[in-house]
């Protein structure tokens, strides 16, 4: 009997023990993600970091890629919002007139009921009054977000400044394992930046031709329109198609004829980067299947909003290509 209690003691305080640890991993699981997205980051820094440290010490070196990379991403955001601010400010000024062409086609249809302007901005004040009572929250939510961009950029940073600071890590973390996983993490880290470099390529190629697009059209801001459709093609699949959204829009208020227009030239430059463009530079590397891609953003940006949604596909890449070089190596 006494056998049988402390053998059931034993287990209940092992069960007790896993209990206790996933709730710790539950309560800090936030903090995981972001470790987990700073090593992305880390990786994706790595080799221009290495660079310049030739010349100059490692911690300088990376100073001047994280600064140059808030420098290039502040500016972008000026940039983009410029535009979007003066024609969404020209938008409100030409509403009027926009309504009083289309409400009596929408009266008819049973699609709206709003007599007059007047109405429909009472209407929409209403709904402001309304949406003000989330505004804590909205704040609470923005700076929660500027916060963990700040904390994984943070952790990324330390990573990058000691050599080979990963690979250590790697090394403690699975000990008798550790020559398997770092010769798979070698190759991964190469095939990271290679990616890297393919989705740079492509953002520029996409800047260039839709810059070249606005500029035909005559449609105004091209240079930060086409910045934008550039910057967000670094998300897979929903960066195009916001960006894209947005220019569309912007060309429609000039005419229905150049908005049509703009969403074909659109199209086509992803059709090409996609089809012609990354298949020629990506013959080395792996992609993943366009469903885990699709997962991962969703994924990544339920949990980190605009970082999770740009950082979901390296680190699913990752994830994915080290089970499967894992598995091979451990059959061999």
């Amino acid at each position: 009997m006494n056998s049988k209690l402390e053998i059931s003691t034993d287990t209940l305080f092992k069960i007790a023990l896993f209990i206790l640890f996933c709730y710790l991993l539950f309560a800090i699981r936030e903090i995981l993600l972001w470790i987990l997205f700073a090593f992305v980051l880390a990786i994706l820094f790595e080799r221009p970091i290495n660079f310049l440290s030739k010349k100059i010490p490692r911690a300088f070196s990376a100073l001047i890629v994280y600064l140059g990379f808030f420098i290039l991403l502040a500016g972008s955001v000026y940039f983009f919002s410029l535009p979007l601010f003066k024609e969404f400010d020209r938008f409100l000024k030409l509403l009027p007139e926009y309504f009083e062409k289309i409400s009596p086609s929408l009266k008819a249809l049973g699609i709206i009921s709003f007599e007059s302007f007047k109405e429909l901005t009472q209407n929409f004040q209403s709904f402001l009054i309304s949406a003000s009572k989330n505004f804590v929250s909205a704040i609470s939510t923005l700076f929660g977000g500027i916060m963990s961009a700040f904390s994984i950029f943070s952790l990324a940073f330390f990573l990058s400044i000691e050599e080979r600071g990963i690979e250590k890590i790697i090394a403690l973390i699975f000990g008798t394992k550790k020559e398997t996983v770092l010769k798979i993490w070698k190759e991964i880290e190469e095939k990271i930046s290679f990616w890297m470099g393919i989705k740079i390529v492509g953002c520029i190629f996409c800047a260039i031709l839709c810059f070249i697009s606005l500029l035909a059209l005559k449609i105004n801001y091209p240079l930060s329109l086409s910045l934008l459709f550039g910057f967000l093609n670094f998300i897979p699949i929903l960066g195009p198609l916001f960006a894209g959204s947005v220019i569309v829009i912007l060309a429609l208020l000039d005419s229905l004829y150049k908005g049509i227009l703009v969403l074909i030239l659109l199209f086509l430059i992803q059709i090409i980067e996609g089809n012609v463009l990354t298949p020629i530079l990506a013959k080395k590397y792996v992609e993943l299947p366009p469903f885990l891609i699709l997962l991962s953003l969703l994924i990544g940006g339920k949990l980190m909003g605009l970082w999770g949604a740009i950082l979901a596909v390296p680190l699913s890449g990752f994830f994915f290509r080290f089970f499967q070089r894992f598995f091979e190596e451990e059959k061999v």
